[in-house]
């Protein structure tokens, strides 16, 4: 019982913060992510990333972590692309 009562405030958690962030974070991953797909693919990874976090009370700052996440996404899409010129990233 213990541990159903922390994962549904867990769940409200990601649900407020998704409601906070999610549209802006989209819309970064957009700006960095001309197709999409791919970029809707990229955010929803990002929020998956922190469903899977352990501990949420580590996070001091979710704006944060959010955006240095997809950052580090948005960075790993155009590594394994390659043919894309430094200009369309930046």
């Amino acid at each position: 019982m213990e541990i159903e009562l922390a994962n549904q405030q867990r769940d409200i958690k990601i649900t407020e913060w998704f409601g906070q962030y999610g549209r802006r974070l989209l819309a970064f991953v957009r700006s960095k992510i001309q197709d999409i797909e791919v970029a809707e693919d990229t955010a929803q990874d990002v929020w998956l990333q922190l469903t899977r976090q352990q501990d949420l009370e580590e996070i001091e700052q979710i704006g944060n972590w959010l955006f240095t996440a997809a950052r580090n996404r948005v960075t790993d899409y155009y590594r394994k692309k390659k043919t894309v010129p430094f200009s369309q990233i930046a």
